[in-house]
């Protein structure tokens, strides 16, 4: 998706959805990583939010580069919004962050879970790792604990820990729209899987728990849409239409049964190729660890 297709509203438009306070969304999908970024902005003040940014990584020649997330720059510079916030909703294994180069263009404060410590934990048993990525307050301006309350502009907003994919991964309610990162997806695809570091299966089946108590009419943003089977892309459902046709939230949904299946499933699916790689960057906001080599990165990865 091109900001072509996210004409920001006109004065009119603008001054109703800022009476309603109805926050402006705009999609941005990175084909690369098949995962959404969005633009949340309040139109009555333009100061706007980017919600899990994305860098360009080429696997193969071992290039990072922010043609993408360039797009989304160019789209805040445009409509000349103010960036207040750069979201993470989890710390992503399958594409690299592009937080810390979108507050150096742009500004902002990066924001994620403050659980994101677990994480680092769990490397602990990786030394050459974990060293280079121990100290979360170096990479990330305000780490957000549950149903924390903070603003953009004039709407409200609440964080909300969704552990379970991961320990540190965290939806953001904005007004009555829900940005919930992986943990739920399109209601024909399902739920996160649970099979990465630190992730439970039981957490989860309470994360959504805590999800599905939102209203019914509660807008639900998707993180990634994938698999798709004959239809086109998407990004946006409701708690309503999660409840009713999610094909992995069976009626009774109970934890018992729900853990049952995830444990039958999850085996077959692999460990996402750029796991490694995305680790030491996200853990570190995406930033590079810092090397001899003023123009090359070495990242490692584990052998047993």
């Amino acid at each position: 998706m091109s900001p072509t297709q996210h004409p920001y509203p006109d004065q009119q438009a603008a001054a109703k959805d800022c009476a309603s306070h109805q926050p402006y969304i705009a999609p941005f999908y990175c084909l690369e990583s098949q995962s959404f970024s969005y633009i949340v902005c309040d139109p009555c003040t333009k100061e706007c939010a980017l919600i899990d940014s994305v860098a360009n990584f080429d696997f193969s020649r071992g290039k990072l580069s922010y043609q993408f997330v360039e797009t989304i720059i160019r789209f805040i510079e445009a409509k000349e919004l103010k960036l207040k916030w750069i979201l993470e909703t989890q710390i992503h294994t399958a594409h690299i962050s592009a937080s810390s180069y979108v507050k150096a263009r742009l500004g902002g404060k990066i924001g994620i879970s403050a659980a994101v410590q677990s994480l680092i934990d769990w490397l602990a048993d990786y030394s050459e790792i974990h060293k280079r990525v121990s100290t979360p307050g170096d990479y990330f301006d305000h780490l957000f604990n549950d149903a924390e309350h903070y603003q953009l502009g004039e709407l409200q907003c609440r964080a909300i820990a969704t552990p379970g994919h991961s320990p540190a991964c965290m939806a953001h309610l904005i007004e009555d729209c829900l940005f919930v990162g992986p943990t739920l997806l399109m209601p024909d695809i399902g739920v996160a899987r649970t099979n990465l570091p630190n992730g439970n299966s039981e957490a989860l089946y309470h994360s959504i728990k805590k999800i599905l108590s939102l209203p019914e009419n509660t807008r639900l943003f998707v993180g990634h849409d994938y698999n798709r089977q004959a239809r086109e892309l998407e990004f946006e459902t409701t708690i309503a239409l999660q409840q009713q046709n999610n094909i992995e939230l069976f009626s009774p949904f109970e934890a018992t049964e729900f853990v049952y299946r995830k444990q039958q499933k999850e085996p077959e699916i692999k460990t996402p190729k750029l796991m490694w790689h995305a680790l030491q960057l996200n853990l570190r906001a995406g930033q590079r660890p810092d090397t001899h080599d003023a123009d090359i990165t070495y990242l490692q990865v584990p052998l047993r």
